[in-house]
């Protein structure tokens, strides 16, 4: 049943140490290496499917009002999803994650159910870009034996770290005056 990915036990005996640099919420690089986003997910495959990582068995409960046995493995995507996790989790304050949080499932129904081209997939879509300009930085994660782990995250741009909703409301107007957007000046 399982193509892609090794099992647990045909795993290497040794953890697999990668690092993985997001800009704007994309990740870019691997290892230091730039990458397309196709051969960026390619060689995320390559590494999950090496661990065990990815396998995935769920029931669905379809659009039609079916329920369907789901098998999936997605080695890259599990990887890439722990560490974009981990980067926005120093990158956004909480009231930036916890709207994210909120939209997604929204976002991933429109999406599932076919409205990919719909006005408010594209209004959602705005949304998340305008979230995630400040997640940028490099997570270092262990793979090992159907196992992920975040390790450390670094930030490439200290403007991306939000301690608090003072300094939060600051850097949004800074940024604001600097695209000329505000003007606090007589």
């Amino acid at each position: 049943m399982w193509l892609w990915t090794n099992s647990p036990e045909e795993a290497p005996d040794t953890p697999e140490y990668i690092e993985i640099e997001y800009k704007n919420g994309d990740p870019i690089a691997i290892n230091g290496e730039k990458l397309s986003p196709a051969n960026l997910l390619a060689k995320l495959n390559e590494y999950g499917n090496r661990h065990g990582i990815g396998r995935v068995d769920i029931v669905e409960n379809r659009y039609v009002g079916m329920k369907a046995r789901g098998c999936y493995e997605t080695p890259g995507g599990t990887i890439m999803l722990k560490a974009h996790r981990a980067i926005e989790s120093i990158t956004l304050d909480r009231e930036e994650a916890h709207l994210k949080d909120e939209i997604m499932p929204k976002y991933a129904s429109l999406i599932y159910n076919g409205y990919w081209w719909s006005p408010e997939r594209e209004m959602l879509q705005a949304l998340i870009d305008k979230n995630q300009e400040d997640v940028e930085g490099i997570v270092r994660l262990k793979l090992y034996k159907e196992m992920l782990w975040s390790l450390e995250e670094h930030l490439q741009n200290l403007s991306s770290l939000k301690h608090t909703q003072h300094l939060r409301r600051i850097m949004y107007m800074t940024r604001a005056m600097q695209r000329g957007l505000l003007n606090l000046m007589p």
